[in-house]
């Protein structure tokens, strides 16, 4: 019974080992050839597997690329409830500002160390079949929300004023998903200038006027 065990428990941690390495690799190849141009043969090869051991895990390339996009959306919404948390605590202009500088080169910086992830994410999304669509809209969906919040409640503060908070938080989710994308082509960019440019994009244009200064 005892070697039945360990020899179970043997296999099932190949198995994860396995799997784990055909994710790995088919990240690294969706990321450089885009969903639609990657083949299973193309899977096979950066995984070092046969068709064997891919089928029995995923039924298809589909199915391989939906856990992905859903492994990204885990990162990705865990990063942005780390920054909104940061963000939530201040209590002034000046303060919501220098925390949101920080936030977006933390975010930054986890693009920059999650780049497959992110180049998955951000560059497939005109470019997938409808129900991987769905799967991306709605990662997008969580993220709208959660910002529109903030965004009322900096209004009830008093230090935010816009007139639509939805339209605003899909405005400042194209501008930080385009800029990530851009950043993702061009590493070298220094990411606090890069943070701190867009934050003076978004946010001067959310804040109300406090005397002569923006923020």
């Amino acid at each position: 019974m005892i070697i039945r065990a360990k020899s179970a428990l043997v296999k099932r941690k190949r198995d994860k080992n396995t799997r784990e390495k055909i994710l790995n690799s088919a990240r690294r190849v969706f990321a450089e050839k885009g969903y639609h141009q990657t083949r299973i043969i193309d899977l096979l090869k950066a995984g070092g597997v046969s068709p064997g051991a891919f089928y029995n895990y995923f039924s298809d390339k589909e199915e391989l690329f939906m856990e992905i996009v859903f492994q990204a959306g885990e990162l990705l919404r865990t990063t942005i409830q780390e920054i909104r948390h940061r963000g939530i605590k201040a209590g002034s202009q000046n303060e919501f500002f220098s925390v949101l500088v920080d936030s977006i080169q933390y975010f930054f910086r986890f693009v920059e160390n999650n780049r497959t992830y992110f180049q998955i994410l951000l560059g497939e999304q005109q470019n997938v079949n409808s129900r991987i669509a769905e799967t991306l809209n709605a990662i997008i969906h969580d993220i709208h929300k959660d910002l529109r919040k903030d965004i009322e409640r900096g209004i009830r503060l008093g230090f935010i004023w816009v007139s639509d908070p939805e339209i605003t938080a899909f405005a400042i989710l194209s501008a930080i998903s385009g800029v990530a994308l851009y950043y993702l082509n061009n590493p070298k960019i220094d990411r606090e200038r890069l943070a701190r440019s867009l934050a003076e994009m978004i946010l001067i244009g959310l804040f109300r006027r406090t005397q002569d200064r923006p923020y």
